[in-house]
């Protein structure tokens, strides 16, 4: 907690506006993914979704976790808990939203399905998401929410991300790839590593709460600084990579979010 506090401070004065970023392509970075709302269904099914577990006090098994997760190391856990300390929030799911419509991504595959709030910003009409969860009770519970909001083009893979990430990867060449699970440095440098062997120029990573820990945040300044990476994006709590072609000069930006 002090170390994430320590790292807000910093990024709070190193941070940056759309007013001072010279860069086309980060503008509209700006413009479309971080200010844009989404759109009026997908607010509803997220919105009927929370509402559905405001009061709810089921609890699931605390089982399949390292120990880089952000839960705690009690038995059980509460919806409640899950809803406040690990589930994508309202400010950050509007960012996966907007990549996928914006960007057109097709092949999404998400590291950590939680309750299912994540895959849904992830979903839209016409893409398609493959979302791995070891947890047995949350795969469970990511599967109904899916289904219940009628999402038929994604689906949650019960099982921890070293047996089945790669096969994934071989059989879905991915566009967008979301890792928010195991927070250990050497889980997520070894995800990014194999992410590399089947991305394409277009492809998208982010990774959330780089800033959750030394670990995490020594992951991320290791993955931004390898070559094939032509743009990084800071936002604090998620950290963006992408690998365009296009853009000729490598660049890192730390945006105010």
């Amino acid at each position: 907690m002090l170390f994430s506090i320590i790292q807000f401070i910093k990024y709070y004065f190193v941070s940056i506006t759309k007013y001072k970023v010279h860069s086309p392509f980060v503008f509209t970075f700006i413009k479309e993914i971080l200010e844009k709302n989404i759109d009026g269904n997908k607010k509803a099914q997220i919105i009927n979704l929370l509402n559905m577990y405001k009061n709810h006090n089921y609890h699931i098994s605390n089982e399949d976790y390292g120990a880089g997760s952000k839960l705690t190391n009690k038995n059980n856990l509460s919806i409640k808990h899950l809803l406040k300390n690990v589930s994508t929030s309202k400010k950050y799911g509007k960012i996966l939203y907007n990549l996928v419509n914006y960007y057109k991504y097709n092949n999404c595959i998400e590291l950590g399905s939680s309750l299912g709030f994540g895959t849904t910003y992830l979903s839209t009409s016409t893409n398609n998401v493959i979302s791995i969860e070891g947890n047995k009770d949350l795969a469970k519970i990511a599967s109904e929410n899916i289904a219940r909001i009628g999402l038929t083009n994604a689906s949650i893979i019960n099982d921890v991300f070293d047996n089945v990430l790669e096969e994934v990867l071989k059989k879905n060449k991915f566009d967008l790839l979301f890792i928010d699970g195991n927070h250990k440095e050497e889980a997520t440098l070894k995800y990014f590593d194999i992410a590399l062997k089947h991305k394409s120029n277009n492809s998208v990573i982010i990774m959330d709460d780089i800033n959750w820990s030394k670990g995490m945040n020594n992951a991320w300044n290791k993955i931004i600084s390898n070559k094939e990476i032509t743009l990084s994006i800071d936002l604090f709590k998620f950290g963006i990579v992408f690998f365009n072609p296009n853009i000729v000069k490598k660049e890192h930006f730390v945006l105010w979010y």
